[in-house]
């Protein structure tokens, strides 16, 4: 979960403050402590909006959250996605 709370903390270095980066993407101020906790899992659109408010690549941000949801799932699907997807973060 390292690359979500880096990427909510880098927001908040532009924003100011967790309550502002709250208000921006819709969400309350005990969901992003939640995310930084690990115990709220980042969907990819939030992850997009993260990324956009610290200026970071939103593909990347995306790709990273599809991953992470999918790092305990098992199976042919979970396992493409993977596959597919973790070439993306290298190229």
């Amino acid at each position: 979960m390292e690359p979500v709370i880096t990427l909510i903390d880098k927001a908040k270095e532009k924003c100011g403050t967790y309550t502002e980066v709250a208000r921006r993407i819709g969400t309350s101020c005990a969901s992003i402590s939640s995310m930084r906790a690990g115990k709220r899992e980042i969907s990819p659109e939030t992850a997009a909006m993260l990324a956009a408010i610290a200026q970071e690549d939103v593909r990347d941000a995306v790709v990273q959250a599809i991953l992470d949801r999918n790092r305990n799932r098992v199976g042919p699907k979970a396992a493409k996605i993977r596959e597919v997807l973790g070439k993306t973060l290298v190229l």
